[in-house]
């Protein structure tokens, strides 16, 4: 009997998960309903029908209580506290002094119920990933017939206008579609996975929003860090860094010569030259590492740590690199163009100045409508990322994809405003990555040490 009431509870968690994603990701910010966006309405709808249930299942003695685990909760629900007290404060504001406006308390509010809500899943639904997709496919091609046709449709104008908030929304499906289709075993759905994020990363170039050209790239090269680098997953990663690296590179060629794109991105052919010489190089140390590999081994249990460590090399240069570029700020303007390689470097170094500068950061804006709010935030971000360090394991492949996922959001929130009504999707990401009830995965695999021509196995 208990069983049967633990599979209700389980299905409820799912279809209020399901329908937390459909609305986040479907429904526009316009019309407003009592002060907060439409979205945010139907999700408060959605939290308090499943807090319904949950009280209900405890008094019945279906299911136990939830202790506070960590320094995360403990800042979430101060947060709640923190602005429920703001929007009473605002309710008896004089209303001749102006305006009385509590979006940002009550997405603050909302979100921190969803917060404690989501840690309720006990398993890592691999539907929910396709759903995304789905979703975002639907979504993509809304925006491209805008980027194509020059009409706008409805609250989707916004997304066009606002590249950091498109962004956010286009690297959902990307970010999804790259670790679906590298951990997938099935021949037609990894050929789904390929194309729906191909799709996804064609749709994120046209935006061109440069931060998160730079985040996809760093995701790319993390994922045989975070994940178990086994062969096969290293070569489908690869397969999409290359359509992602061949993309870009020639989209100059789609900007400049045809008249396809009402939005069309500022390229130029010379960068795109650099980017082939950079793919090129790559594809050379890459091919030659992959050519010494033996034929006949496993690719599902070859495990590379040589490679892993290539990986994690090229990450941390390339994170000093993008550090070098950010704090230079306008001063890469003032250099001159004269010694060589200076040109080269000043070409993706102003670009990426020039779109932190006037994308703005998240945290910014956060900071504009409540200090106190922002602190709990960072404060909860910080013991979220700490307890994903402690939680991290080989043996869990879907929850490092998630905190891979989590990690590249909050990565993106601090060079654009992300789009508002994607936030409970990520936050879904987050949650996962931390609270995660995923059983270990306990494989044999052969770990392949080119160096020394020596394997052995391992649990």
């Amino acid at each position: 009997m208990k069983t049967k009431k633990r599979l209700a509870m389980k299905n409820i968690v799912v279809i209020f998960v399901t329908l937390l994603i459909a609305v986040s990701m479907l429904c526009g910010q316009t019309p407003e309903v009592a002060g907060m966006p439409l979205p945010y309405f139907l999700m408060l709808i959605l939290a308090a029908l499943y807090a319904g249930c949950r009280i209900w299942n405890i008094r019945r003695g279906d299911v136990g209580h939830r202790r506070l685990e960590c320094t995360s909760d403990l800042a979430v629900l101060a947060l709640i506290a923190w602005n429920l007290l703001s929007i009473l404060g605002k309710m008896f504001q004089d209303p001749d002094t102006g305006a009385i406006h509590y979006q940002f308390q009550a997405v603050c509010v909302i979100l921190g119920l969803l917060y404690f809500e989501l840690k309720e899943i006990e398993v890592i639904n691999g539907g929910y990933g396709d759903l995304i997709l789905y979703v975002g496919l639907i979504m993509t091609g809304r925006l491209l017939f805008e980027y194509v046709s020059g009409v706008q449709i409805g609250w989707m104008s916004d997304l066009v206008i606002d590249s950091g908030k498109a962004a956010s929304y286009l690297m959902l499906p990307c970010l999804v579609g790259t670790l679906k289709y590298c951990s997938c075993k099935d021949r037609m759905r990894s050929a789904f996975y390929l194309l729906a994020t191909a799709v996804g990363f064609f749709m994120l170039l046209i935006n061109y929003n440069i931060p998160s050209l730079w985040i996809m790239t760093f995701v790319f090269l993390a994922i045989p860090v975070v994940i178990r680098p086994t062969a096969e997953l290293v070569k489908r990663d690869m397969q999409l860094f290359f359509i992602f690296g061949v993309l870009l590179s020639n989209m100059s060629l789609l900007t400049n010569y045809t008249n396809l794109l009402q939005k069309k991105p500022v390229l130029s052919l010379e960068h795109s030259v650099y980017l082939e010489i950079l793919l090129a190089l790559g594809a050379v140390f890459f091919f030659w590492y992959w050519d010494r590999i033996p034929e006949h081994m496993d690719r599902d249990r070859l495990v590379l740590r040589k490679m892993r460590q290539g990986y994690l090399f090229a990450l941390r240069l390339l994170g000093v690199v993008f550090a070098i570029f950010v704090l230079g700020g306008n001063g890469w303007a003032t250099l001159p163009d004269a010694p060589a390689g200076i040109a080269f470097v000043k070409s993706f170094a102003l670009p990426l100045t020039g779109a932190v500068i006037v994308g703005g950061s998240g945290w910014i804006r956060c900071l504009n409508n409540s200090g106190v709010s922002t602190l709990l935030l960072l404060l909860a971000a910080v013991s979220t990322v700490e307890r994903m360090r402690k939680n991290h394991s080989f043996s869990k492949p879907q929850t490092a994809g998630c905190q891979l996922i989590a990690l590249a959001f909050l990565a993106q929130t601090f060079f654009c405003v992300p789009d508002i009504n994607v936030l409970p999707v990520y936050l879904l990401f987050l949650v996962l990555s931390v609270f995660d009830r995923e059983k270990e995965q306990r494989v044999n695999v052969t770990i392949l040490n080119i160096s020394k021509e020596m394997e052995q196995n391992e649990k």
